[in-house]
């Protein structure tokens, strides 16, 4: 007979609606299933509407991202039978384009699913145009405790329905909603409500100065742990704010903080305090308005219980501060994860180099596990002589 799984992962086999077709009947038998995953299987609207979910009633983790969905994708099979899983958890649909049409037959069911937790909607084609059935869809959720709406340009009207969200969010992304400068206090005003909030992503929404007004909001969110806010400035306006604004969580210290792709002013670093309990840094992609770096240098110094560090992407005239980071830094007693793929060395002309005469062997790097060049494979070995021990790649 068929085996009664609990937990079933066929993703990433990109098998095709033909195929699923085939495997929808049996899959409608394992009705003991409580997980299922099913992304990335290229369905289509014609796969994903060949599950029985109507049979499945008793799952409460359902992933589907990466399925191929067109724009006006007919899903309103996959739709209604979504509507009887009243014991669903969570749910992912990332990276399926529906745009507004689709997301109009989608957010009906959704919104009748009142034990949900987490929702992730990543990259739908959303606009400005879905805010109405997401602002619905939003105030039904009182369950909810993770949010990812990121990669949908919902710009200041997703703040309308952002606003209308009771629950009682621990993580929430709306990276790239493109919010503005301009709309930077209402976001601020909405975020503070949150105040159980430990995940939050605010990448790509280009606030500038605005986030000056994250101050009092950050005061509010005592439980924040883990911070993205890169790609939002423009010509390094505005870091210096957002030095004072991080300064806010300082004594709850977040352990995860990501600032990708951003020129900072040189005041950043002198206004930005010590973060002592911060473990996992990612800056890739960051550049500076001044070519001093004295003080990035002492700020980094400081930063005693570090883990994981990741500064990609340098130019050739901010490699030289990566390479100094790495020699004068000494207190990097915790550091297990070094990341600076795509970082042009301006001097020698290889890492190797770098990693002989810049302090890297020194004993303050002691838990080194993982230096991540991103460097050509003849490269690799004179670079694996010079940390021994230590995995170069």
């Amino acid at each position: 007979g068929m085996p009664q799984l609990e937990s079933l992962d066929i993703s990433g086999n990109c098998v095709g609606p033909l195929a699923m077709q085939a495997m929808g009947e049996a899959l409608g038998q394992m009705q003991n299933l409580t997980e299922l995953d099913i992304s990335g299987n290229c369905l289509g609207a014609i796969g994903l509407q060949s599950f029985r979910l109507d049979r499945l009633q008793n799952l409460t983790k359902l992933r589907a991202s990466l399925n191929d969905l067109p724009p006006k994708a007919a899903i309103d099979g996959f739709v209604k039978e979504m509507e009887k899983l009243r014991k669903l958890q969570e749910f992912e649909f990332d990276f399926n384009f529906l745009a507004d049409e689709g997301f109009k037959l989608l957010a009906p069911a959704l919104s009748r699913m009142r034990s949900l937790e987490l929702l992730s909607l990543q990259r739908l084609g959303l606009s400005a145009a879905s805010v109405g059935e997401l602002t619905d869809l939003l105030g039904n959720l009182k369950t909810l405790k993770t949010l990812k709406m990121s990669l949908n340009q919902l710009g200041a009207a997703g703040l309308q329905a952002l606003s209308a969200c009771d629950a009682p969010l621990e993580s929430l992304d709306i990276g790239d909603w493109e919010v503005g400068e301009e709309n930077s206090a209402a976001l601020a005003e909405i975020l503070g409500k949150f105040n159980v909030l430990r995940i939050l992503r605010l990448d790509g929404n280009w606030l500038g100065r605005g986030v000056r007004y994250l101050n009092a909001t950050f005061v509010k969110l005592k439980r924040l742990q883990d911070l993205s806010i890169g790609r939002n400035f423009d010509k390094c306006q505005g870091t210096a704010e957002l030095a004072k604004a991080i300064n806010r969580v300082r004594e709850r210290a977040p352990i995860r903080l990501s600032i990708a792709q951003t020129c900072f002013e040189n005041r950043f670093f002198n206004e930005l305090r010590a973060m002592r309990k911060l473990k996992y840094l990612y800056l890739p992609g960051m550049s500076f308005a001044s070519s001093r770096h004295q003080e990035v240098i002492g700020w980094f110094s400081r930063l005693k219980e570090l883990r994981s560090l990741d500064i990609s992407g340098m130019t050739a005239r901010t490699s030289t501060l990566a390479a100094n980071i790495l020699g004068q830094v000494k207190s990097f007693w915790h550091l297990h994860t070094v990341v600076m793929r795509d970082t042009k060395p301006t001097f020698k002309g290889n890492w190797p180099f770098i990693l002989s005469n810049r302090g890297v062997k020194a004993t303050a790097f002691r838990s080194l596990i993982l230096l991540d060049l991103g460097v050509k494979d003849e490269e690799l070995a004179s670079a694996q002589v010079a940390l021994p021990g230590v995995r170069v790649q």
